[in-house]
């Protein structure tokens, strides 16, 4: 019997979490990246949602650049990660909070 309402509790805690959608979004982990060494980016408009991607390599937060094979890298970068937004989150203030930004 303690399996059977574990698996309700389960069950349930999946319909509530389909109901109403979380209200942080981690940012954490992969971005894509591009390093920036001749200042082209803004003129080429590499924040375009449209902007071919091809050439970004992953990247992982939390990690510096040098140590993710960038190690001469003294200049400007640019990071890109697509997220989902909920609709219930529309009219909505939304902060984003950003630690160890250099």
């Amino acid at each position: 019997m303690k399996s059977c309402s574990a698996g309700l509790i389960l069950i349930f805690c999946s319909l509530a979490w389909a109901q109403s959608p979380p209200s942080v979004i981690h940012l954490d982990r992969t971005w894509l990246f591009k390093p920036d060494t001749a200042g082209s980016g803004l003129e080429e408009q590499w924040f375009s949602r449209n902007i071919d991607i091809t050439g970004w390599v992953s990247i992982q937060t939390g990690r510096r650049w040098e140590d993710q094979g960038y190690p001469d890298l003294d200049g400007a970068a640019w990071f890109r990660k697509e997220i989902e937004v909920p609709e219930s989150w529309k009219g909505s203030p939304i902060w984003l909070v950003l630690g160890g930004v250099n």
